[in-house]
């Protein structure tokens, strides 16, 4: 590894370690440099401020996502199966992360953020994220009436969860996988169930629902 990745290496292990010690805001780029043993400078350097470091974090969790979703690719299971094993290895794979989860998030959530799953500077991870949902959808998704809108609506239940297993103090996370299992299984007979003709009218108001909030966000 080069000097240069080493030093980059070791200031984003110094901020994951003080996030998760001291929280987002109770952390600076200056505890940060000393902890991981280069000069101010040479952190701001390689991160211009938090927000960079708390993007790397995110970054990290979509790598072990995107490893989740190769491992449940199986077009012979049914779409709750697949979202339930992508989502339980998913949950699994960041268990040594919870504490920094935690800590990031809780000083993310503001909806005004920047570092906010939502925000402008997130479109790209997030739109990266909708888009392994439409792969790990497969069929079930691209022949769904709604299809466009399905990988979104199951990313939004993907944060739900994460925001669940955050705060999940049970026992390896069990709270946290029931809850992955109810809500697969509940989402895979939703999907099924307005594929349904009868449905259609539902469908168009979801739809519509999809419409108005585009344009109030444009």
């Amino acid at each position: 590894m080069r000097k240069a990745d080493r030093t980059r290496a070791a200031i984003q292990q110094a901020a994951f370690t003080l996030f998760a010690q001291r929280g987002l805001h109770g952390t600076t780029m200056r505890q940060i440099a000393k902890t991981a043993g280069v000069s101010l400078g040479n952190a701001y350097y390689y991160f211009p401020g938090k927000e960079a470091l708390v993007f790397e974090f995110y970054e990290l969790m979509h790598q072990q996502l995107l490893k989740a979703s190769l491992d449940s690719v199986n077009a012979n299971q049914t779409l709750a199966t697949r979202l339930e094993s992508f989502l339980i290895q998913y949950f699994m794979s960041i268990e040594a992360f919870h504490t920094l989860a935690r800590e990031v998030l809780a000083g993310a959530i503001h909806p005004s953020s920047p570092m906010s799953p939502f925000s402008q500077a997130s479109r790209d991870l997030r739109q990266r994220t909708i888009d392994l949902f439409h792969e790990l959808g497969g069929t079930d998704i691209k022949s769904h009436p709604l299809q466009s809108r399905l990988p979104l609506l199951l990313w939004l239940m993907h944060l739900a969860l994460t925001l669940y297993w955050i705060y999940d103090l049970s026992p390896e996370k069990a709270k946290t996988h029931q809850l992955v299992k109810l809500s697969c299984r509940l989402s895979g007979q939703l999907i099924k169930i307005t594929r349904l003709p009868l449905m259609s009218s539902m469908i168009k108001q979801i739809r519509a629902m999809f419409l108005a909030h585009e344009k109030e966000t444009l």
